[in-house]
């Protein structure tokens, strides 16, 4: 997993929210999150 990911996801983790469109946008870009 790429660093930049890690942050992510440890800052979502503290913060204990449910990923948003956004944030899954941000962490795994449209075109992964596109795929089947």
């Amino acid at each position: 997993m790429r660093p930049a990911v890690q942050r992510g996801l440890a800052v979502l983790a503290d913060a204990r929210k449910p990923l948003d469109d956004r944030a899954r946008q941000v962490l795994f870009g449209t075109a992964q999150a596109a795929k089947p």
